[in-house]
């Protein structure tokens, strides 16, 4: 029997979060949104939306494979 090792819960980041993450104002993060540049959020209930952090982060580093 192996052992069963806890993993870290996913941090969800709010639009702040996002926006300090990516350093993208939150009209740009909407725009790029529409035209399918950007993640969708994923809704928690009717009023509250979250982005994963590691889909934010995966978002980062191929913006940045991308640019070079």
């Amino acid at each position: 029997i192996l052992p069963v090792t806890p993993t870290a819960p996913e941090n969800l980041l709010n639009i702040k979060g996002v926006m300090a993450r990516t350093a993208l104002s939150k009209s740009g993060i909407y725009q790029m949104m529409a035209r399918g540049d950007f993640p969708r959020p994923l809704r928690i209930s009717h009023k509250c939306a979250r982005w994963p952090a590691s889909i934010v982060d995966r978002w980062i580093a191929e913006a940045i494979a991308r640019a070079a």
